[in-house]
């Protein structure tokens, strides 16, 4: 069995492709308040789209990076943005969605304590988060899925002997913790095939 599912926009990325993102910023800054019907729409939006999603029996996946810091203040998302999170897990909990998940790329260490709080069941740990501070995270939550990004730019290389050093070298800065999920940032188009395929393999291998 493939588990299957659907991804969609978060409210204040959503909010950023009707509003030009500068403005939207500076909104959050100086007139926060107007902000929020503007949310509240994306928020309604992704409800229903999330809807069909579950009403199929698909999972969802939120991805929502325009809130990390520093392109959002952690007050402003806990302020602004986090209500609205909670709406759209809490909506899709109540609909018996078991893997909600909240993707957040960027270093989001900030704002970790509020986005684990929305109610999701799965979060993303950056390529840009230290990785010694990725596995103290990982300790402290020990009961909290999170994918662990690698940086997609060693998967550019034509040099198979060098991924496969750099996916080594990865895996056992993890093998201790059980509470992720490997994954990558978003792939550069000129990413051989090949270099995708070895890089799953050998992290099947590594868990196997």
């Amino acid at each position: 069995h493939v588990p299957v599912r659907g991804g969609i926009s978060g409210p204040f990325s959503m909010a950023t492709k009707i509003v030009p993102k500068e403005e939207l910023l500076m909104k959050t800054v100086i007139n926060p308040e107007g902000v929020v019907p503007l949310l509240k729409i994306c928020t309604q939006t992704i409800k229903t789209y999330a809807k069909a999603f579950a009403d199929m029996g698909a999972g969802v996946v939120v991805f929502d990076s325009f809130v990390a810091p520093p392109m959002l203040s952690p007050q402003a998302y806990h302020d602004l943005v986090r209500p609205f999170h909670k709406e759209i897990f809490h909506s899709l909990e109540n609909q018996g969605v078991q893997q909600r998940t909240l993707i957040i790329g960027g270093n989001t260490i900030p704002i970790l304590q509020d986005v684990i709080s929305t109610g999701a069941t799965q979060f993303l740990l950056d390529f840009a988060i230290p990785i010694e501070e990725i596995k103290y995270i990982l300790q402290e939550f020990p009961e909290t899925v999170f994918r662990v990004n690698i940086s997609p730019f060693p998967f550019t290389t034509r040099n198979s002997v060098e991924l496969k050093k750099t996916i080594v070298s990865f895996l056992n800065s993890f093998k201790d913790y059980h509470n992720l999920i490997i994954g990558t940032g978003i792939l550069p188009p000129n990413v051989p095939s090949s270099n995708i395929l070895a890089a799953r393999n050998q992290i099947v291998n590594f868990y196997n």
